[in-house]
Parts: structure tokens; C-alpha cells; sequence
């Protein structure tokens, strides 16, 4: 392998493809500390607002009609397994 430095061409030492591999171990490192955040993101921008769970807490508590949280409660459900926790 080579790199240009002051735009000719040498060769690569050890070093320099020590710290390409370094560089690559960071990136993938780097890579699946996001994937484990990106997944709360996603479930974020899809969960029912809190305004949406509030209204249906009331409705179940003071108008005794149990459904509209039922139905919050298989959204989320369905939020998590669409975009489930990474291993």
C-alpha cells in the first residue's frame, strides 16, 4: 500500500497501517454506540405524544372507557417490536 505525502508516492510503514486499523476498530466501535441510541430515537418519533396518553387517561379514568389507552398501549407494544432494544 502506498500514501501520497507533498504529492509523491511512498510506501506504508507499519505504523501507518497499524493506525489504519485503529482508525477502522473506532468506526465500527463508534458505529453500534449509535445503533444503540438510533433505536430510542425511532421509537421516540413514533410513540404517541404526551398529550395523546394524557387524554387517554383521563377517558379510561373518568369516563370509564378503557379503550383509547388500550389502543396507546398496543401502539407502543407495536413501536417496540418494530424498532426492538439491539442485543
Amino acid at each position: 500500500m502506498f500514501k501520497m505525502v507533498n504529492g509523491v508516492e511512498l510506501p506504508m510503514t507499519e505504523a501507518d497501517l497499524a493506525q489504519i486499523e485503529l482508525d477502522e476498530a473506532a468506526y465500527i466501535v463508534e458505529q453500534a454506540a449509535l445503533a444503540l441510541v438510533a433505536y430510542k430515537e425511532k421509537r421516540r418519533q413514533e410513540y404517541p405524544s404526551i398529550e395523546e396518553v394524557t387524554v387517554a387517561m383521563m377517558e379510561d379514568q373518568l369516563e370509564g372507557r378503557p379503550e383509547a389507552l388500550l389502543e396507546i398501549q398496543e401502539l407502543r407494544a407495536a413501536i417496540k417490536l418494530k424498532y426492538p432494544k439491539p442485543a
